[in-house]
């Protein structure tokens, strides 16, 4: 019996899947000629693609180290595909996807079901519309996990209840595909750009109180994106061209002359049940409550949070008792006209007896929460919400009853503290409440401050080993720091705003969100009264923040004006520490710009000062600058000393991030000098640490030190597979300013391959993009680009070269990026 090679057995695999070739691609992020090329064994897959492929068809942990031996060709190759498939027992691999799973039971809606996926098969964009609590969001998951099959990159919600800033909806889109800014590019244009060319689906969910904003954006996505589709849920219409709105309807009601079996068959009165059991295990449908528990379904006119938040009280009152209660209450609001109450006063009105209901203690806790944005943990419900009237020690009693009572509902993430979560149309109830108590401003002042020492907290731990922990505890509580940011207006505690939006630079930078902390960073600085308050302490750090978002984003204007201003204070203030921060930013803006000598005297400057305040990381950090700046001099001997140094004191310090930093230019350091071993050996080292700390960032320097050591080798297969993991990390946006030397890199494998033509228009793009980002070529790489220009220019004629290099200049970041990975 023939062997299953790794090739072999991917290509049965892909296949049993129903998968392309370029399907495949497109779930391990490569192109189609790798899959092709894996499947006829003509290349191995690289590391990155094995975790991928480990990823997809989730292989077990067990069983993961064989696996990447079977794939890079160092083990037995299996005697038949039963044996391959059997050995990597594996359940059917997912489509892309983060499409949340509920943690209760979906009850009845086929009919609804049908139509929305006849709809949605006929239309580029269905909106299904509707009041609070009558099911959209769940109605539209359960679409979108049925039809996810359909689309070969997936299915995406993108939920919205929590933004209020018409700005964050395309980066909120964008973050959902680790998109990130680009320079001189809206993030509008790269997402249709990125969405282009993909079979997806789009659940953009709570869309009302951004209408315009929404309504835009999606129609100009559907208009460039052949292939995408959009599932949107509101309480009105987007209202624009091509629009399919499905009104969601209540759930089935009963009839008054159903008998027990038919009553069963009732949407309403199923999930009447289920929620019942939930709070009495042992509650049935029985001949003598389901009269009741119909006229309860009909009088809250079959809305399923209506029902959910009445079900849940059979532990304390008969369905009878309940009947009659709502009853009373309902002919109030109407009247004594049934017909009179709309559907929102319905909710309402359900909202509200529950209200009625909850102990004093737990109407304050609930209105309390209601400041909370995208939910909460128990630490921050504490803090925030305890005081007059409530201890602390009672909160995570009185949250079991809330949640018992389902209006606060508990996500439980793997490895993360439980999180409650409070319904958008109670959470709009609620906050009335919290109005109405006369104690918004002091709760809100309260939230403000459990956030602000959360990110000071976390601020301490962004230099060591607790750096990715940290982050990752701000990535869960965004929406609350969006909050905290933007409740206060003009000069409300505007000190206490600028310090904490100052806090936050390093995080919105590495989350890519440097566009966004600018904005609040700006309008914060800005809504500081001119006079004495712009001198002060907290302002000058403000200044310091906006200054070091500006450089990443290449607007060296700004950056330069705001590190200087913010100097001044620091000066006047004595405060050595900002004035090392500001003469190591204004350093980093000159060595960007090749002003050599200035940022000589910046960091030296910056130096002597770290050296009498005992700052050891600064220290680190200054003689890594000045190895970089004597890199750029071609002063190799002292740059390697420099960063010898430095990396001795990171690792003393235990701060792998900027261990793996230095390792990175200490490896450019060794190759400019003809030390590839060695120039290797550091980029390895880095890259293992990056892969640990999930920092692509700097992953994508190991990878790209690793690929330039393979191509001057002359391992062309090498080079190629680290460039095309370099690529597609940085496809993602991760870092544009070593995303030239990547393409120029790459443009040397291509004329080295006679792909001469290719290679141009990928110099051509390298340049634009240096242009755009005023990132200009420093002597260590000049004499190597110039080289490859050169011997380009006289294999290729001139006109083809010059049409060539103006394609390329064409090109944008991502279409650049993926015509380096083209086969």
């Amino acid at each position: 019996m023939a062997k299953v090679s790794f090739g072999e057995w991917l290509k049965r695999r892909r296949r049993a899947e129903g998968w392309t070739q370029k399907q495949l691609a497109q779930e391990i992020h490569c192109s189609t000629i790798t899959i092709r090329k894996m499947e006829s064994e003509e290349r191995r897959p690289s590391l990155q693609n094995v975790e991928r492929l480990v990823e997809v068809f989730n292989i077990s942990p067990e069983k993961q180290k064989e696996f990447l031996r079977f794939s890079r060709g160092n083990a037995h190759a299996f005697s038949d595909e039963e044996a391959a498939n059997e050995y990597w027992q594996m359940p059917p691999p997912l489509f892309p996807s983060n499409l949340p799973v509920s943690l209760t039971s979906f009850v009845g809606r086929e009919k609804e079901k049908r139509e929305i996926l006849n709809l949605l098969t006929r239309n580029r964009l269905v909106t299904l519309a509707g009041v609070g609590g009558i099911g959209k969001t769940r109605l539209a998951l359960q679409v979108g996990h049925h039809v996810l099959p359909a689309y070969a990159s997936g299915a995406w919600f993108i939920p919205l209840e929590s933004l209020y800033d018409p700005f964050l909806v395309p980066e909120t889109i964008a973050l959902v595909f680790n998109i990130r800014k680009e320079p001189d590019r809206q993030v509008i244009e790269i997402l249709k750009n990125f969405l282009r060319s993909k079979t997806i689906l789009l659940i953009l969910d709570n869309c009302e109180h951004l209408l315009d904003t929404c309504a835009q954006l999606i129609g100009t996505l559907l208009s460039y994106c052949p292939n995408l589709k959009v599932l949107a849920t509101s309480r009105e219409p987007l209202g624009i061209m091509g629009e399919a709105v499905y009104r969601v309807p209540p759930l089935g009601l009963p009839r008054a002359d159903d008998i027990l079996a038919q009553y069963r068959e009732s949407e309403a009165v199923h999930l009447f049940e289920e929620r019942a059991q939930l709070a009495q295990t042992d509650f049935v449908l029985t001949m003598e409550n389901v009269l009741s528990i119909a006229q309860i379904c009909n009088r809250l006119d079959g809305i399923p949070l209506a029902i959910e938040l009445v079900a849940v009280h059979v532990d304390m009152f008969s369905p009878a008792e309940i009947a009659a209660q709502l009853e009373e209450r309902f002919q109030v609001l109407s009247g004594g006209n049934r017909a009179a109450l709309p559907r929102q006063q319905t909710i309402e009105a359900s909202i509200s007896w529950s209200w009625n209901l909850l102990a004093e203690n737990e109407r304050i806790l609930l209105r309390r929460l209601s400041v909370f944005a995208s939910g909460w943990t128990q630490d921050a419900a504490e803090s925030v919400c305890s005081g007059a009237e409530i201890q602390s020690s009672l909160v995570f009693g009185l949250l079991a009853q809330l949640v018992a009572k389902s209006l606060v509902v508990i996500s439980k993430e793997t490895g993360h503290k439980t999180r409650y979560i409070m319904l958008e149309t109670i959470r709009d109830y609620t906050f009335k409440k919290l109005k109405d108590s006369g104690e918004l401003q002091s709760i809100c002042l309260s939230h403000f401050k459990f956030f602000a020492q959360m990110v000071e907290d976390a601020e301490k731990n962004f230099k060591g080993l607790e750096q990715a922990v940290w982050y990752d505890r701000l990535d869960g509580e965004l929406n609350n720091i969006r909050f905290a940011l933007t409740w206060f207006k003009r000069e409300e505690n505007v000190e206490e705003r600028l310090r904490l939006a100052s806090r936050l630079w390093r995080y919105w930078k590495n989350r890519g969100h440097g566009t966004e902390g600018r904005r609040y960073l700006q309008q914060t600085l800005e809504d500081v009264p001119v006079g004495p308050a712009r001198k002060k302490l907290n302002y000058a750090r403000a200044l310091t923040s906006a200054g070091a978002l500006a450089y990443y984003e290449s607007d060296f204007v700004y950056s330069e004006q705001s590190r200087k201003e913010a100097l001044e204070i620091f000066r006047t203030l004595e405060d050595n520490v900002g004035i090392a921060d500001s003469l190591n930013g204004l350093g980093n803006i000159a060595l960007s710009q090749a002003k050599y000598s200035s940022a000589h005297d910046f960091y030296e400057e910056g130096l002597t000062i770290r050296k009498g305040l005992g700052d050891q990381w600064g220290i680190a950090r200054l003689l890594g600058n000045l190895g970089l700046l004597a890199y750029f001099q071609t002063h190799y001997e002292q740059a390697l000393s420099l960063h010898l140094e430095s990396l001795a004191l990171f690792r003393e310090l235990h701060d792998q991030e900027s261990t793996a930093n230095e390792l990175v230019n200490l490896g450019d350091v060794y190759r400019s000098q003809g030390e590839l071993s060695q120039a290797n050996s550091a980029y390895e080292e880095s890259g293992v640490i990056s892969r640990k700390l999930k920092d692509r960032w700097g992953l994508a320097y190991a990878l790209m030190g690793m690929a330039d050591v393979a191509l001057e080798q002359g391992i062309l297969s090498t080079a190629s597979s680290l460039y095309r993991e370099c690529l597609t990390i940085f496809q993602t946006g991760v870092d544009y300013i070593g995303l030239p030397f990547a393409l120029e890199s790459v443009a040397v494998l291509e004329r080295m391959k006679n792909n001469l033509q290719k290679a141009a228009r990928l110099l051509g793009a390298a340049h634009e993009l240096r242009r755009r980002t005023h990132n200009p070529l420093h002597p260590p790489h000049r004499h190597p680009y110039e080289k490859n220009l050169s011997l380009l220019q006289r294999q290729l004629d001139p006109f083809n070269f010059d049409v060539a290099w103006q394609e390329g200049k064409t090109l944008g970041v991502e279409s650049a990026v993926a015509y380096a990975l083209e086969d």
